[in-house]
C-alpha cells in the first residue's frame, strides 16, 4: 500500500515598496512616469495586492490639477499600459488639497488583459491626463506612493 506525503504548497512571499515623488517629479507624470516596483523577469508577473498614497501638504503653495488629473498606477514603464486594478491612487481631490491626504486603494476581484499586458511589466505612477500638473511654486509637496505585492510565475 502507497503511503500519500502531504506536501506544504509553496508560499510566495508578500513584497512591500514605498516611493517618495518630490514635486518636480509629480509636475511632469504624464510625460515621465516613475517605476514603482521594477519588471520581475520573462515569466513573471506583478500581482498587486493594495496600495495607498499620501500627499504631504508642505504647508507653502498647492498643486494644481485643473484637467481633473490623479496618480495613477499601471503596467508599463511609459504609463500607457493596462491598469492593476484601481487605477487612480491619488485622486485629483487628493493632488490639490491644501492639507496632507491620504488615498487607500483596494484589491480587484478580477481583471483580464492580454498576456503581455501582464508579463515582465513594471509598475508605474502615472498621470494618465495630457495636461501636467502644476503649482507648488515652493516645491515642497510630496506623494508617498505605497504598495504590497507579490511576483508570481506564469
Amino acid at each position: 500500500m502507497s503511503q500519500i506525503t502531504k506536501v506544504a504548497a509553496p508560499v510566495t512571499p508578500v513584497l512591500t515598496k514605498t516611493v517618495v515623488l518630490t514635486s518636480a517629479q509629480v509636475k511632469t507624470l504624464n510625460a515621465t512616469p516613475i517605476i514603482v516596483i521594477a519588471a520581475p523577469g520573462a515569466g513573471k508577473y506583478i500581482m498587486l495586492l493594495n496600495a495607498s498614497a499620501n500627499l504631504t501638504y508642505g504647508g507653502t503653495s498647492v498643486f494644481i490639477a485643473g484637467a481633473v488629473q490623479s496618480i495613477s498606477l499601471r503596467y508599463k514603464a511609459n504609463g500607457s499600459g493596462f491598469n492593476p486594478g484601481n487605477a487612480s491612487i491619488l485622486l485629483n481631490a487628493g493632488i490639490v488639497s491644501a492639507s496632507s491626504y491620504l488615498n487607500v486603494g483596494l484589491p480587484v476581484l478580477a481583471r483580464a488583459a492580454t498576456l503581455a499586458s501582464f508579463e515582465n511589466q513594471p509598475i508605474v505612477a502615472w498621470n494618465p491626463i495630457g495636461t501636467e500638473i502644476s503649482g507648488n511654486a515652493a516645491n515642497d509637496n510630496t506623494v508617498t506612493i505605497n504598495v504590497a505585492y507579490q511576483v508570481l510565475t506564469l
